[in-house]
């Protein structure tokens, strides 16, 4: 998730600070468009398929415009944009309404990967190519890429801002397009950022916890207004781990099985049934985030076998995490301080995305009941905020109640999989390396 650790992803070292919202947003949802909405569910009036379908056709898919990439400060390498006449190159815009005109047009890496993964999915045939082929022009000539970019003609991309576990998602759904649609250069991406990640397993000399993926490079000051381009981010991000060993897995890799055993060696906490938030070099931070604790991290352990340490990871996310807020029910980010996190962990702060990966473990794990207050959550922040889904309930940034395309993504997976029984691609099951089932 871009949020946690800067990773979904959707922030240590934030990259984007969003600032303060216009006046035409409030920091909370007014209470009489809350009863409506509430009112509106009870009745049956507002139904997932309905809320998706329209949530489908807000997401902004534009032309990718640059012939050329520039950054404030320099990156310390580059990526030439050398394009080929026929082919046509697209964009997902992250915070697409106009009333988010700080940053016209920005496109973050794991939003893009998302969306390509969905409209794979789902058989958008041109939509997915052309987010394949501006990732596969973006890409540096060592694997990586840089956490965002504008799609506009300014060209502006931050490659030199890279977070592991982006890097992670967009070459896991590299492999996955090219898996269906039969296209060799997607395929050469996706192992090509493989390699990369790779090539950054923390080592016995640098790390007590070797074996585990670092987390990048670059770091953004807290107002977002300096940048340290030489920062090597040393942690190795618990979430960061999972979505390079679900690309790994699932692109057969004989190091994922090296890379799952150090996952729950180091970073499985038996005795409170999660998974800690990190391992830096020299310690544990066995911090609560919403992510590694039970959203993403009982969606791992299910697409491992781990069905018993699944069920102990949701039931954790559900006891701790869970709040209700203005007819509202949903998961907190956070419940420990987090570096850079801003107000992540204040007590009636939603998180829809993380909300609804929780969803899609609980339904994989056979708890409809959250399923459902889960579709809830989505179909009512539609009401109030859409036709997109809010990023959040409340404006503490870097949250915000505006409409975002990963909160939106993962409603969509989300419904889909339910309505139709089809798994969608995020931590799809497969047979552990290990053997390990609880």
């Amino acid at each position: 998730m871009r949020l946690l650790w800067a990773g979904r992803f959707w922030v240590w070292a934030v990259l984007v600070v969003l600032p303060a919202c216009s006046p035409a947003w409030h920091s909370h949802f007014a209470e009489d468009a809350m009863r409506e909405c509430a009112r509106q569910w009870e009745q049956d009036d507002i139904r997932p398929a309905v809320v998706s379908a329209a949530a489908n056709d807000w997401l902004a898919v534009v032309p990718y415009q640059p012939e050329q990439v520039s950054e404030d400060p320099p990156a310390q390498f580059s990526s030439p944009l050398e394009r080929v006449p026929g082919r046509e190159y697209l964009a997902l815009v992250s915070f697409p309404d106009p009333a988010a005109p700080e940053a016209p047009g920005r496109c973050y890496l794991y939003d893009s990967a998302l969306a390509l993964l969905w409209y794979a999915w789902t058989g958008e045939t041109r939509l997915a190519h052309g987010l394949a082929e501006t990732l596969i022009l973006l890409q540096g000539e060592d694997g990586r890429w840089g956490f965002s970019f504008s799609s506009g003609p300014d060209g502006y991309y931050n490659a030199a801002y890279v977070r592991h576990g982006a890097v992670a998602w967009a070459g896991y759904a590299l492999f996955y397009f090219a898996l269906h649609f039969d296209h060799p250069r997607a395929r050469e991406a996706s192992e090509l950022a493989a390699g990369y990640l790779l090539n950054h397993r923390a080592s016995e000399e640098d790390s007590m916890y070797p074996g585990l993926v670092t987390g990048g490079y670059g770091q953004w000051s807290n107002d977002g207004d300096r940048f340290r381009e030489g920062y090597v981010f040393p942690a190795a991000v618990t979430e960061h781990q999972l979505d390079t060993h679900m690309f790994l897995a699932q692109m057969g890799a004989v190091e994922a099985s090296e890379l799952e055993l150090r996952i729950m060696e180091v970073l499985w906490m038996p005795r409170s049934g999660r998974f800690a938030v990190a391992a830096w070099p020299d310690s544990i931070n066995e911090a609560r985030a919403l992510d590694a604790s039970g959203a993403l991290g009982a969606l791992w352990l299910k697409s491992t076998g781990r069905d018993d340490s699944a069920q102990l990871s949701l039931a954790f996310t559900l006891d701790r995490f869970a709040i209700e807020v203005d007819h509202l029910l949903g998961y907190r980010p956070y419940l420990d301080p987090v570096d850079a996190a801003g107000d992540g962990k204040a007590p009636e702060l939603i998180f829809s995305e993380g909300s609804f990966a929780v969803g899609l473990a609980a339904h994989r794990l056979g708890r409809q009941d959250v399923v459902q207050r889960c579709l809830q959550l989505g179909a009512r922040l539609a009401c109030l905020g859409g036709p997109g889904i809010p990023y959040a309930n409340q404006d503490r940034p870097p949250f915000t109640v505006r409409s975002a395309a990963a909160s939106t993504l993962w409603y969509l997976f989300l419904e889909r999989e339910i309505r139709l029984g089809e798994p969608a691609p995020l931590f799809p099951l497969f047979p552990s390396s290990l053997g390990g089932a609880g």
